[in-house]
């Protein structure tokens, strides 16, 4: 299971912290939603990567039978 993976609960706090940012900083809402700030920050360090590997996943055919 990736805790990463988009849909995830921790996801969801994160993407919370980050549309708020501007407004209440980091350690504000990270605190209150008991987060770490520095896994907020590694989240948004490799959201490119992770943007990168999903659109590899949805690109590649996949293999196998198809179902009727």
């Amino acid at each position: 299971m990736d805790l990463l993976a988009p849909g995830n609960a921790l996801v969801n706090c994160f993407q919370f912290v980050a549309d708020h940012q501007r407004r209440y900083g980091v350690k504000q809402p990270c605190t209150t939603l008991g987060i770490a700030r520095s896994s907020f920050h590694y989240w948004r360090k490799t959201a490119a990567m992770r943007a990168a590997r999903f659109r590899d996943r949805i690109s590649r055919p996949r293999s196998g039978r198809q179902r009727m």
